[in-house]
């Protein structure tokens, strides 16, 4: 395994140690949005040995898919990959959810009223979500896949990159609301008084958690930079 460095961005590790997805999780070190953070300056922020968690990130069992499998990829299989394995789920997750959520509420809201501010993350993060993901499929994703050909349509759009800073803000939105997710439960900590009900709501919820970040990370660190850098290649060239 290759080393880690103290200096090297949360972004650059999980796309080298795709297991380090996981250790960063458990300890609310933010990869995607925060990606560009040094590793260094992520965990004196947030108090952490920066020893023990490369140690952490060395003994995690390897990730069956690494991130790299995903470097060589066309646009066209790129955003395939995206929509099938993240897209699909984010809206089936969250449409699940909503019943389960108000099903907790109504038996534990008085008890534990910070499953109310939960709640109201939810429904901003289904709200949210829904929107983005339509905005990606119909305007941004089409134009990323054009980049595959030898001579792409002109956007409609000026630049690829102006969807893209708007895609950029909105993750920023949604990672905060990610962050926020769980500081409210404590790293998705049941309580004592937890029932079946609870307990699926947090598992299910920090299952979601995980495979956003993922979603973000890839888009921001990968795709995005990818569609990017073809764009200007392609101007360069005409």
């Amino acid at each position: 395994m290759e080393m880690i460095s103290n200096t090297e961005s949360l972004g650059n590790i999980v796309m080298s140690h795709p297991q380090a997805a996981r250790v960063f999780g458990r300890h609310g070190l933010d990869f995607c949005c925060g990606g560009n953070q040094p590793l260094a300056e992520a965990c004196a922020e947030k108090h952490l040995d920066i020893a023990t968690i490369i140690a952490q990130i060395q003994g995690e069992q390897q990730s069956e898919a690494p991130m790299q499998t995903l470097l060589d990829k066309s646009f066209r299989e790129l955003v395939s990959y995206i929509v099938d394995k993240h897209h699909v789920y984010t809206r089936s997750a969250l449409q699940d959810l909503a019943p389960l959520m108000q099903k907790v509420v109504t038996a534990h809201g008085a008890s534990h009223p910070e499953l109310i501010e939960l709640q109201g993350l939810l429904e901003q993060l289904r709200s949210d979500m829904e929107l983005h993901l339509q905005k990606e499929e119909r305007i941004l994703f089409p134009f990323v896949i054009e980049l595959d050909n030898e001579h792409p349509s002109p956007p409609p759009f000026g630049s690829v990159a102006n969807p893209i800073r708007m895609m950029n803000m909105e993750h920023q939105t949604d990672g905060a609301i990610l962050q926020q997710m769980r500081e409210v439960t404590g790293g998705f900590a049941l309580p004592d008084d937890a029932c079946t009900s609870y307990s699926a709501l947090y598992v299910n919820l920090s299952a979601l958690v995980e495979d956003l970040m993922q979603h973000i990370h890839i888009e921001n660190h990968l795709l995005f930079p990818k569609a990017i850098a073809r764009e200007w290649e392609v101007r360069e060239h005409h």
